[in-house]
């Protein structure tokens, strides 16, 4: 389980150094999210500065998005993605994201 968990684990962050990683997975959380309106994306430092484009790229794919505002996050390290809107929050953090693959490599070693 760790050789898989850790294989995994450099799979994800693989693909977070891939250039349109901001635009992929703030897509699959508006979607998730299931609206496009008063949307709030706390993204940090670094992925800040490519938000403009990256919002613009989503809009070209999904339509517009309407009262959307970028806001940086200072306590989050590396690319991702907390969105919030009136439907809730999803935290798409690397943090986050490999705290949700620790949970899910736990409950199999578990199950075994």
């Amino acid at each position: 389980y760790k050789m898989v968990k850790s294989l995994t684990q450099w799979v994800t962050l693989k693909e977070v150094q891939d250039e349109n990683y901001l635009q992929r997975l703030l897509e699959k959380l508006i979607l998730e999210m299931n609206t496009k309106t008063n949307l709030v994306a706390r993204v940090s430092q670094e992925s800040f500065k490519r938000m403009p484009e990256v919002v613009e790229l989503v809009e070209k794919k999904l339509g517009q998005l309407t009262n959307i505002r970028v806001e940086m996050d200072l306590d989050q390290e590396g690319p991702g993605i907390i969105l919030e809107s009136d439907n809730g929050i999803i935290d798409g953090s690397i943090k986050a994201q490999m705290a949700s693959l620790d949970r899910i490599f736990e409950s199999v070693a578990r199950d075994e």
